[in-house]
């Protein structure tokens, strides 16, 4: 059995408390609007918040290419977070890590097709402010 350790540092955002609605739209506008703020094309609908986007992509970018495009199906997973504040959601938080494994190519896809391997979430450790972490190990056949 092989055996892979990730180690993510700072905040896992939890995606489902991040959505933001986006204008409506009006009549004769396209369905893509560009965001005053940030300057970027969005589609009209729900998004994530820029802030969130910008945690996750820093997430996205700390993954170790030789990790990249592997391609796991059916991996046990197991999770560990260290994080300085003790109200976050752990369930938001595995499923924007799962995303990062499948934006990355660690993992197929996270659904049952190709992700029916067990889930193990270790409790939650605190730390100091800044130090948050992540820790995934995944095993696979």
């Amino acid at each position: 059995m092989n055996q892979i350790v990730i180690e993510l540092l700072g905040v896992v955002p939890s995606k489902k408390n991040t959505l933001r609605v986006s204008k409506i739209k009006r009549k004769g506008q396209r369905g893509v609007h560009l965001d005053p703020r940030t300057k970027i094309k969005r589609q009209r609908g729900v998004h994530l918040d820029t802030n969130t986007q910008g945690l996750i992509n820093d997430l996205i970018l700390q993954v170790p290419g030789k990790y990249r495009g592997l391609l796991l199906e059916h991996p046990d997973v197991h999770v560990k977070f260290w994080c300085a504040n003790n109200l976050q959601d752990r369930d938001g938080k595995l499923v924007t890590l799962l995303d990062v494994l499948q934006t990355t190519r660690v993992i197929h896809n996270d659904n049952i097709k190709f992700f029916n391997g067990s889930i193990k979430l270790l409790p939650a450790q605190t730390c100091k402010a800044g130090q948050d972490k992540t820790q995934i190990e995944l095993f696979s056949a």
